[in-house]
């Protein structure tokens, strides 16, 4: 595949390779179909607050996937010449404004031409130095467990996100706080 001027390419990753999510050297062409055994990762970060709160964003009302829902991650795919790690960090800073000291992977998950990579990371900055994304999200709020517990269960919630989250969610705050 080649890249035109213009267009987002990413990397591709291969599951039947030596080890999975390694580099293809082949590029996706955002927009374009994903050829079959070819994958994309997408990276997810859970950033959580030195006080135990979660950072929760609502997502923009005019994005293409769940406009308007709460989610707890800043995310985005793995660009060329980025490692995971370094795409989480980005996407974090990009998104929220936050830088994250330590990442901590918690989960890997496939689906049809996705790799998806989770982070939890802690975070010491204050509350108010969130700097919201323009066309990403439109709304910030630190929730507690009871609140965030609350939205997670809720069909205010992104529900893939949902279900990539549940055994962190049930690690951190209890094994009943996933419905």
């Amino acid at each position: 595949m080649r890249y035109r001027h213009g267009t987002s390419a990413f990397p591709s990753f291969g599951m039947h390779t030596r080890k999975i999510g390694e580099r293809t050297g082949q590029l996706l062409i955002r927009g374009e179909p994903t050829p079959e055994g070819l994958y994309h990762i997408v990276v997810e970060v859970l950033a959580v607050h030195q006080d135990g709160s979660v950072l929760l964003t609502r997502r923009d009302y005019n994005k293409g996937g769940y406009p308007g829902l709460w989610e707890s991650s800043a995310g985005g795919s793995v660009q060329r010449g980025e490692d995971p790690e370094t795409a989480a960090r980005r996407e974090l800073r990009e998104e929220t404004g936050l830088a994250a000291d330590v990442l901590q992977p918690i989960f890997t998950d496939l689906s049809q031409d996705s790799i998806y990579m989770g982070y939890l990371c802690f975070i010491s900055a204050k509350k108010d130095s969130v700097v919201l994304q323009p066309g990403e999200t439109v709304e910030y709020l630190w929730a507690d467990k009871e609140e965030f517990i609350k939205i997670y269960n809720s069909k205010e919630y992104v529900p893939p996100l949902r279900k990539r989250l549940r055994e962190t969610v049930e690690r951190l705050f209890g094994e009943n706080a996933a419905e």
